[in-house]
């Protein structure tokens, strides 16, 4: 009751999408076994000259903290970044998207999901959600490789290595090569294929989607299709795929190729959708600094559906007979006087 008092009275009732389209805030945080540091900045969509100034922070943990868990200190990083924009004399985050990439996979599946099991982090996670709250901004936790956290340059402001040349800073350049979907080629159709090593009807046309293609169902329909999308597309791309491959599941099939970033948003829709692990030798034009996440969706097929199932049924056996004797004896009394009857 006393978080529900805090976050109304801060204007939880008021809480809507981000009103400042044209700013986005980019926040990369690590915290290590030492230390922890961060670095915050604001890019304008219009490419304009007022570009805001780079914020950079780092800093040890005392004593107390120390023997802590990486998920309590990663979150604890992410706590002191808002804290930090919370001291600004400006709120320059105030109706603003804020993106937050951090490395720790779990502290990324406790936002996505709103809670969690450790009473240390559930406790971390409603100070951050009043601290969101009251400086009005929208934020968004995602999950990012720890090989990109070391070329921002976060990585080791938490080791207590401080970044050099900061007007060269690109670092809020790497979300878009994050976010960089894979380019549709028969060459990665033929890799996907061999990956997944399944029958496809080969009389069936192939047909490649972008987030920028055509999605009508009219496109698709008695089609093959490989799907290259963007994280951000992903969970759009299996919806209508499957409501597509619904209409004639026997002859068509959906591969989708999709960047390991926001996976939880789509990983698990539907048990049609078959996950086949993440991959880095795709055969592309660029080199991706995150796997690819392979998913498919084969055709039905009917006779293998039915032979598993008469296997399931020839393997099941009859449940025990664990009625006790009297019960049995009361039950066959009763029958004895219904048929009299």
């Amino acid at each position: 009751m006393d978080w529900w008092r805090k976050a109304l009275t801060l204007g939880l009732s008021k809480q809507t999408q981000p009103s400042d389209v044209g700013t986005l805030g980019i926040s990369w945080g690590d915290g290590s076994g030492t230390g922890l540091g961060g670095t915050i900045n604001f890019v304008p969509l219009v490419d304009t000259q007022d570009h805001r100034t780079l914020h950079v922070w780092m800093g040890t943990w005392d004593k107390t903290s120390t023997p802590a868990t990486s998920n309590w200190k990663e979150m604890c990083t992410l706590k002191q970044t808002l804290i930090n924009e919370k001291n600004q004399s400006s709120n320059r985050v105030r109706h603003c998207r804020l993106i937050y990439c951090t490395d720790n996979m779990v502290m990324s599946d406790v936002f996505r999901r709103g809670v969690s099991k450790s009473d240390s982090l559930q406790k971390l996670f409603l100070d951050i959600k009043l601290l969101e709250i009251e400086l009005e901004c929208h934020l968004l936790v995602i999950h990012v490789p720890g090989t990109s956290m070391i070329r921002e340059g976060t990585d080791g402001l938490s080791r207590g290595i401080p970044l050099t040349n900061l007007r060269q800073y690109d670092g809020h350049k790497l979300l878009p090569l994050l976010w960089r979907a894979a380019s549709p080629s028969p060459q990665l159709l033929s890799w996907a294929q061999q990956k997944i090593d399944k029958p496809w009807n080969t009389s069936t046309q192939w047909v490649f989607q972008t987030d920028d293609s055509d999605w009508s169902w009219s496109k698709m329909l008695q089609h093959n299709v490989l799907w290259c999308v963007t994280p951000s597309f992903g969970k759009q791309a299996i919806l209508q795929a499957l409501n597509t491959w619904v209409e004639t599941p026997t002859v068509c099939g959906h591969i989708f190729i999709i960047p390991r970033i926001l996976q939880r948003e789509f990983g698990r829709i539907s048990k049609f959708v078959i996950f086949h692990g993440q991959h880095i030798d795709l055969p592309l034009p660029f080199v991706p600094l995150v796997p690819f996440l392979l998913f498919y969706i084969p055709p039905f097929d009917r006779q293998q559906t039915y032979n598993l199932a008469r296997e399931k049924q020839q393997l099941d056996t009859p449940p025990p007979d664990n009625m006790p004797p009297w019960i049995k004896k009361e039950v066959d009394r009763l029958h004895r006087l219904s048929h009299t009857n």
